[in-house]
């Protein structure tokens, strides 16, 4: 008989996002607020902003709410690896929401502060997501890890990374550094 560990950070993660809302609670949206440079408008859903190109908003401001990601730019990441598979990133002042198209299990922040972030998983049966929604101000490092269901070689369940995001910003840089593996 074969059994099944399940890490305490692994069931930590599943409590909070037993809690976690899709609306960002927070203050009303500032009136002028910074927005990043922008290419030419895409006709075929590829990115319409690079983080290379800066700035992001340096000062702090709450976090978009759910109406206002309908209609931000989709942002290119810094690099991306063979496992990213379809993602999309979008970016509102310096909040970006990243999301992995797949069979989410589970998110966890395995690296930097929690400040702000938030996790998402979602999606029909036939199009499943997960999301990382979190700020990227200067000074910023984290490390994120999406893990999907999988099976042992008896068939019992087990948890296998998916996908690494990471996310860091030197403060001597003018732009910030994410990427997805």
């Amino acid at each position: 008989m074969s059994r099944a560990f399940v890490s305490p950070t692994l069931l930590a993660v599943l409590a909070a996002l037993a809690w976690t809302s899709d609306a960002p609670a927070g203050p009303p949206e500032p009136t002028a607020a910074a927005s990043a440079p922008t290419l030419p408008a895409p006709t075929d859903g590829t990115p319409t902003l690079r983080l290379a190109d800066g700035p992001v908003p340096s000062e702090k401001s709450p976090p978009p709410k759910a109406t206002e990601w309908v209609s931000a730019p989709i942002v290119a990441l810094t690099r991306t690896g063979p496992a990213v598979g379809a993602r999309r990133a979008r970016l509102i002042r310096e909040w970006m929401r990243i999301r992995c198209v797949g069979k989410v299990f589970a998110i966890s922040l395995l690296a930097g502060t929690p400040e702000g972030i938030a996790f998402w998983i979602g999606g029909t049966e036939t199009d499943p997501f997960g999301e990382i929604l979190m700020p990227i101000r200067s000074g910023d490092r984290r490390v994120f890890q999406l893990w999907m269901p999988g099976q042992d070689e008896a068939g019992a369940f087990v948890p296998k990374p998916m996908l690494v995001v990471q996310e860091h910003w030197a403060p001597s840089e003018k732009a910030p550094v994410v990427t997805a593996w």
